[in-house]
């Protein structure tokens, strides 16, 4: 139970990292320009925003060609014993990899 506690403690710190480091961000790129405006400011923001897109986009299709293998390799140990697998499972996990996929082409408006 104490090692659970302590990684929740862990996890609470990167947490607060991360929301620290988007925080501020921004200004710090607000402040350090010559002739700071508003849209200077709004440009770092949308900048980010673009930034964490990408990522996300990236990660779905990582995740969902993952996922498509998993459930290949799966549906192999399904053909090898049915009794083992479901074949619903298969079937989950392919349909969950394609949508990540399909969900990473969706237009995003920032």
């Amino acid at each position: 139970m104490q090692c659970l506690i302590n990684i929740m403690k862990k996890t609470s710190k990167i947490k607060s990292f991360v929301g620290l480091l988007f925080f501020f961000t921004p200004g710090c790129v607000f402040a350090a320009s010559n002739n700071p405006s508003l849209g200077d400011l709004s440009d770092s923001i949308f900048g980010v925003g673009m930034e964490v897109r990408d990522i996300v986009r990236t990660v779905c299709i990582i995740a969902g060609v993952s996922l498509i293998l998993g459930s290949l390799l799966q549906y192999k140990k399904y053909r090898q014993n049915p009794v083992e697998t479901r074949l619903g499972a298969v079937i989950f996990t392919f349909v969950t990899g394609v949508s990540l996929i399909l969900l990473s082409f969706a237009p995003v408006q920032i």
